[in-house]
């Protein structure tokens, strides 16, 4: 008897006992397989968002629905004939302004080459609410001010573009009257023309009050310092200049100095006579004494001769004799109080020379009183000249500053504005365009009446359902 735990042997019970096991693998790898591409399915549903539509799908899509579809395209068609018949046309209107700066600096005023920054900013400012408000009052004479819905189509209507690499600013205009955009593009220009010309002209005539200013201010600083310079005069020098003064005062020293040189060296002189005792050269020097030597020589001489025709005892000799003792008796106390003379002399000299070292000291002390207002009248002359140059210089720099507003008060100064390319009126509008209205309005209603032909088709066959319901048994 066979043990039921025991397995038993296949060949000894033959080919069909293992029969059922084999289905039960073959049934569970099916299952397997079956759910592995449901679960394909799933993911793949899950990427395309649910989604998968071919060509034939659109094609049976579309003979399936062509009613709606042609439906469509005729939404399409009376849509675009709607958007003809109701739309405002819109014309563009474009002009180009060349820009040019003059240079007054040349002798005839030539143009001169602007930066693509000036041209930007120009261009904004040919666009300003500003020109635009005075553009509207040229072409509405009647009103004097423009109202705010007017001047805000303007402002909306034009464009103002600078063209790269170029001094030309593009004017356009977008609106629905031609003519009005043509007159209002010349009136732009004309407008901003005017406030250049406004503009050059307050600049012009701010730097000419500046100037004239301070030129009157110059001559106001050259009277005070004139004024200082007389006062200085009057007050130290007499109305004289200080380089006279100081002129005069050295000569007085030099001529001082020399005097009192002089007398030191006869003070000097006398001293080395007096302690030599040497009095023959003073005697010499001496007027007195040489006065009373000649009227000793003469009597002398006189004696002589009345000794040669008289006797001794006659009264003419003795006469004559008495004169040579009387000279000769004077000559010798002259002699003897010559030494006392020189002391006399010495002393007198040292006096005039101390008056004369004090009065040097003075006229130095002036001198050099004089040499400081010399020096100060000095700095208020420098100051007066550079003043006066200065002036000099913003005379002429005035003047140029006067032609220069007659220049801006006639137009040829500062930025020109001129148009190169009228405007002119369009021959059709920019806007709507027939055939581009047509096309878009035909393809929109084309493409909603596929999209819903496909949306009725992916509604009435759904390849997903069916094969989810045929794999769930």
């Amino acid at each position: 008897m066979a043990d039921m735990n025991v397995p038993s042997d296949p060949n000894a019970e033959g080919e069909d006992s293992n029969l059922p096991e084999v289905r039960l693998e073959l049934t569970q790898a099916g299952v397997r397989q079956v759910m592995s591409l449901y679960t394909e399915e799933q993911a793949g549903r899950g990427q395309y968002g649910g989604i998968s539509f071919g060509v034939e799908e659109l094609f049976d899509a579309l003979r399936e629905h062509w009613r709606t579809v042609a439906l469509c395209l005729f939404a399409g068609v009376l849509l675009s004939i709607a958007v003809l018949t109701f739309t405002s046309p819109l014309y563009t209107v474009t002009a180009q302004v060349v820009l040019e700066r003059q240079d007054p600096s040349e002798t005839r005023v030539a143009p001169v080459n602007t930066s693509s920054a000036f041209i930007a900013t120009q261009a904004e400012v040919m666009q300003s609410r500003s020109v635009l408000a005075a553009a509207v009052e040229l072409t509405q004479l009647e009103h004097p001010e423009p109202e705010k819905d007017e001047l805000d189509a303007a402002q909306e209507s034009i464009q103002a573009s600078a063209v790269s690499g170029t001094q030309v600013v593009a004017l356009s205009y977008l609106g629905l009257d031609p003519v009005y955009g043509i007159e209002l593009l010349d009136a732009t220009v004309a407008a901003y023309r005017n406030r250049l010309q406004n503009e050059e002209i307050d600049n012009q005539n701010q730097r000419l009050s500046a100037k004239q200013a301070e030129y009157e201010a110059l001559l106001a600083d050259i009277a005070a310092l004139e004024q200082q310079l007389d006062s200085l005069r009057r007050s130290n020098f007499n109305g004289g200049s200080a380089e006279d003064a100081v002129a005069a005062q050295l000569q007085i020293i030099r001529d001082q100095t020399q005097r009192l040189g002089t007398v030191r060296q006869n003070r000097i002189a006398l001293e080395t006579q007096l302690l030599a005792g040497s009095v023959s050269s003073t005697l010499n020097d001496n007027p007195v004494t040489r006065s009373l030597q000649d009227r000793l020589i003469q009597a002398e001489a006189e004696l002589a001769r009345t000794r040669q025709t008289l006797r001794s005892g006659h009264p003419t000799v003795e006469a004559a004799q008495r004169e040579v003792d009387l000279l000769r008796d004077q000559l010798a106390r002259t002699e003897r109080a010559t030494p006392l003379l020189i002391s006399k002399e010495v002393e007198a000299a040292k006096g005039l020379e101390e008056q004369l070292a004090a009065v040097l000291t003075e006229e130095r002390a002036t001198l050099a009183e004089a040499d400081r207002m010399r020096r100060e009248e000095r700095m208020v002359t420098e100051e007066l000249n550079q003043t006066q140059d200065l002036v000099d210089e913003r005379r002429r720099a005035l003047l140029d500053q006067r032609l220069l507003k007659r220049l801006a008060d006639a137009g040829e100064f500062g930025v020109t504005a001129r148009l190169i390319a009228e405007p002119v009126q369009p021959q059709a509008p920019t806007w709507p365009n027939p055939l581009l209205v047509f096309i878009i309005c035909c393809g929109l209603g084309g493409l909603v009446g596929v999209c819903w032909a496909v949306f009725k088709s992916r509604q009435a066959f759904d390849p997903w359902a069916s094969d989810s319901s045929e794999s769930m048994p």
